[in-house]
């Protein structure tokens, strides 16, 4: 049951622009980067000294920049398919790479 109000929260978070549209016939774009091997502060416009990263920094800019987001877990692909799926990858088995 957890799970599925966990899903549906991640489905209205993504969701929710698209009832915010300035037009009706004007979609908004959403961009979902889920990169692998890379720190959640690793940007400039974070302060992250020695990073360039202007593309990244104008996508924050111009859209949303979550500040803290949480895993259940710290690796990537177990923290991906609790993302995808909506399951908590230590029920699922899925907790390590």
């Amino acid at each position: 049951m957890r799970n599925l109000k966990i899903a549906g929260i991640i489905a209205v978070a993504i969701l929710l622009p698209l009832l915010h549209a300035k037009q009706a016939d004007q979609q908004p774009d959403i961009l979902l980067i889920m990169p692998d091997q890379w720190r959640g502060d690793a940007l400039s416009i974070l302060g992250c000294a020695g990073v360039t990263t202007p593309q990244l920094d104008q996508l924050a800019r111009e859209g949303a920049l979550f500040r803290r987001a949480y895993a259940t877990v710290p690796s990537c692909i177990p923290a991906r398919y609790g993302f995808l799926t909506g399951l908590s990858p230590q029920t699922s088995g899925v907790v390590g790479p």
